[in-house]
C-alpha cells in the first residue's frame, strides 16, 4: 500500500504528532493560567465636597487659561460645581455592599474633627494628562491623610478594599480622559488626544484659587449627574457625632444635592 511505498512507520507518524498536540495543549493551558483576574468596575466613591463661588470663579479663569493655550482641552474641563477631593474609590455590586460602605464612612467621619479648614493654593499636574489645584489643611496639619487612612482601614475591615494608591489631597480641575474628539485634520484622520502642558497653565500655577472648610464625608455614585453634582448616595458630617446628625445639624432639611438618594448600581465616568 502506500504506506509501504513510503517507508513510513506507523508508530512514527504517531509519535511526530502526539508531542506537537501535547506542547500545544499546555502552551494554551499556561497562557489561560496566566491571564491576569478581571479587575471590577468602579461604581462609587468616598469624597469631600468643594462648594465655595470664589474657588469656582478662580477654577473658571483656569480653564480660561487652557482653552486660550490649547482649545482641544475644552472637553477635558471639570465643572466648578464637580469639584471634589477623593478620599477612595470604590465597587458596589449590590445593597450589602454598600450598606457596608455607609458604615465605613460612618466610623471614618467619626474620627476626624468637625471641620478641616483648607487652602488651595496653586496648581500642578500629574503628567500630561491631569490638572489639579493643591489642597492643603490651614489649621489640622495631616487631618486629611489620618481622614484617608481610617476610611481605608474601615473599608478593608468589610472587605472593601480598592487599589486606591498613596493618598495626595487634590481637585482635579482637568483631565484628558474626557476628551472628545470634534473633527478630523486635513487627511480624514481622527485627532490625538491632547496633552495638558505646563506652558498652558504655568501663568497661574502659584495663585491661589481659595478656601473652605470641609464639615462632611460623602458617599457618591459616579454615574449620572444630581443638581450639578454627582448623586449622592450618603452624607454624613465630620466629628464624633457626625454618624447621628442629618445633613444640616438637623435644623433644615438639607439642601437637595445632600439629600442620601436611593442606590443605582450604574457605572460612569471616572471620579
Amino acid at each position: 500500500d502506500l504506506r509501504t511505498r513510503m517507508r513510513l512507520p506507523r508508530l512514527v507518524v504517531v509519535d511526530e504528532v502526539a508531542p506537537a498536540v501535547s506542547v500545544c495543549v499546555a502552551r494554551r493551558s499556561l497562557a489561560f493560567a496566566a491571564s491576569p483576574p478581571k479587575r471590577r468596575k468602579l461604581t462609587h466613591f468616598v469624597a469631600l465636597r468643594i462648594a465655595s463661588p470664589q474657588i469656582a470663579r478662580a477654577v473658571l479663569d483656569v480653564h480660561d487659561l487652557l482653552v486660550d493655550n490649547e482649545p482641544a482641552l475644552r472637553s477635558c474641563l471639570v465643572p466648578p460645581s464637580k469639584l471634589h477631593v477623593t478620599m477612595a474609590l470604590l465597587s458596589l455590586t449590590d445593597e450589602t455592599s454598600l450598606d457596608a460602605a455607609r458604615r465605613a464612612v460612618e466610623q471614618a467621619a467619626m474620627r476626624a474633627p468637625e471641620r478641616i479648614p483648607v487652602a488651595l493654593p496653586g496648581l500642578d499636574a500629574f503628567g500630561t494628562d491631569v490638572l489639579f489645584a493643591r489642597v492643603e489643611e490651614t489649621e489640622t496639619p495631616g487631618a486629611l491623610a489620618s481622614l484617608a487612612s481610617h476610611l481605608q482601614a474601615e473599608l478593608d475591615a468589610r472587605g472593601l478594599g480598592a487599589a486606591n494608591g498613596a493618598f495626595r489631597p487634590h481637585a482635579t480641575v482637568c483631565k484628558t480622559s474626557k476628551w472628545k474628539p470634534s473633527s478630523r485634520n486635513r487627511q480624514g484622520k481622527q485627532a490625538r488626544r491632547p496633552k495638558i502642558e505646563a506652558r498652558h497653565f504655568d501663568a497661574l500655577r502659584s495663585t491661589p484659587l481659595g478656601s473652605l472648610d470641609f464639615d462632611s464625608l460623602l458617599l457618591l455614585e459616579m454615574a449620572g449627574s444630581h443638581d450639578g453634582f454627582y448623586p449622592v448616595i450618603d452624607a454624613v458630617p465630620l466629628g464624633p457625632g457626625g454618624a447621628n446628625v442629618p445633613p444640616g445639624n438637623g435644623d433644615d432639611d438639607p439642601p437637595p444635592d445632600l439629600k442620601p438618594r436611593k442606590l443605582g448600581f450604574a457605572t460612569g465616568e471616572d471620579a
